[in-house]
């Protein structure tokens, strides 16, 4: 994108692009006020950048709910805002949040180029729960299960698929205070262990909730 060379043509080409008015469009490139969320949305879209494009990442603090969020294969930081949940945090604070980009139907309700956001905590920290959703790394693959089961040393996974065949099922090792067991987990081939809070489904920061 080219823009002119002169301030006043600047504001007049941004405020035309952006549909808002010459003297906001100025405000704005000399860095005197902040765009809203709409705003910020419509700047994005312009120049083509995801919202992580613009987070300095050397901050030491984020606005209160917002996360980094991390590519697990390959694409830019964005970052999303997710608003408390009733009864339960978002993980320990020590929890890395990170997405993958779906590049094909994974099942429940997942759709191909969803970004699916997840956050993964300390072996020690991840617990699991009945009818939550997870991202597992399985190898050279990603693949979404459910929950459905926590007993006896084991959570028993379900794949999207309603079948009862037995190879749509995948039992995980878990401690007795029902947290991941990274050890016995990382020496069945699972490198990537994460509770899914969120789909983002277009560039434009539109969340939907898994749940």
């Amino acid at each position: 994108m080219r823009y002119p060379a002169t301030p006043l043509d600047r504001a007049r080409m941004l405020s035309q692009n952006l549909a808002i008015d010459e003297g906001l469009a100025s405000t704005l490139l000399n860095g005197l006020m902040l765009p809203d969320w709409d705003l910020f949305l419509g700047i994005c879209s312009l120049t083509k950048c995801q919202p992580g494009y613009f987070l300095d990442e050397s901050l030491n603090q984020y606005p209160p709910e917002t996360r980094l969020v991390k590519p697990l294969t390959s694409g830019e930081n964005i970052v999303v805002r997710m608003p408390p949940r009733k009864g339960r945090s978002w993980g320990p604070s020590s929890a890395e949040w990170t997405y993958l980009r779906s590049k094909d139907a994974m099942g429940f309700g997942i759709q191909t180029d969803d970004f699916v956001v997840n956050f993964s905590g300390p072996a020690d920290a991840q617990h699991v729960a009945v009818d939550n959703l997870y991202l597992l790394g399985v190898r050279n693959r990603y693949e979404v299960r459910t929950c459905i089961e926590v007993a006896n040393g084991r959570a028993v996974m379900a794949g999207p698929r309603t079948s009862t065949d037995a190879a749509e099922f995948l039992i995980l090792p878990i401690t007795s205070a029902l947290t991941v067991d990274g050890a016995r987990m990382n020496s069945s081939g699972i490198h990537h262990f994460g509770e899914i809070a969120s789909l983002l489904r277009s560039p434009d920061g539109m969340l939907a909730t898994a749940h």
